[in-house]
């Protein structure tokens, strides 16, 4: 058998086969022996048959043994492996750089913050002027006027307006669809699938606390001060306080009767 200080899992149970192999094998032969006798047979001596049996016995005990090699092999193999991942996991934690990663999300949100300072201003100007054409539109038909506003070169539309020489549509887009188009351009089809976008964008709040616990830097970073805190109603509390948000030791404050 194989020399038990390089005996791996694999071919521990190889051995421990080939032992049940061989103990079969001795057991068939004392058998066929003890059978021969029973049949008459006066050629089968006594040492004969005890030489089978002990063979069958012997074969069984290295069964026994290879076993024990087998589950110790097993065990030092688990043991090894358990160590290397260990070793695997320190070095990850020892590389791991949150200051990059906090970085990486603090220019993100820079930018979505940037991108929402664009759309808002540019949907009150679409609805405002598109809210304007219905008002009028409706003046006019009213009052029978000769001629309809879609003469004068605009047309409202359900996304927005549409003005003429030349053809133009502007169409409304909401802040909430812009970072959601933004996000799934940047994270590409093939990086992250749409399904974990979605996921992640579910419950926000959710995955954003789960992000500030993982990273305590940004965590810091974006704290409310005690001055914002003490500005907010209880729903903007109890919301800061789910997103991790909520200044050190704050607690919800009951209402002013």
């Amino acid at each position: 058998m194989t020399n038990p200080d390089t005996l791996t899992p694999a071919r521990a149970l190889a051995d421990l086969e080939q032992a049940r192999t061989e103990t079969g094998e001795a057991r068939a032969l004392a058998e066929a022996l003890a059978e021969r006798i029973r049949g008459g047979d006066a050629t089968v001596t006594p040492a004969q048959l005890a030489e089978a049996r002990q063979l069958a016995e012997f074969a069984d005990l290295r069964v026994t043994a290879a076993q024990r090699k087998a589950e110790e092999a097993a065990e030092a193999d688990r043991q090894a492996r358990a160590r290397h991942l260990a070793a695997q996991a320190r070095q990850v934690a020892d590389q791991d750089d949150p200051e990059t990663l906090a970085s990486a999300v603090r220019t993100l949100a820079e930018a979505v913050a940037g991108l929402v300072a664009v759309a808002l201003p540019r949907n009150d100007r679409i609805r405002s002027i598109g809210n304007a054409v219905r008002d009028l539109d409706h003046e006019l038909t009213v009052a029978g006027a000769s001629r309809p506003l879609s003469s004068y070169g605009i047309v409202r539309h359900p996304e927005g307006i549409i003005v003429n020489s030349p053809p133009t549509r502007v169409v409304y887009l909401s802040a909430a669809e812009l970072v959601a188009a933004a996000v799934r351009l940047g994270t590409g089809l093939r990086d992250v699938t749409e399904a974990d976008v979605m996921e992640a964008f579910n419950h926000p709040d959710a995955t954003l606390a789960r992000v500030l616990k993982a990273v305590p830097a940004l965590a810091d970073e974006w704290r409310h001060s005690d001055e914002e805190w003490a500005a907010m109603d209880r729903k903007e509390q109890s919301r800061a306080v789910a997103t991790r948000r909520a200044p050190l030791g704050a607690s919800i404050h009951e209402p002013a009767l």
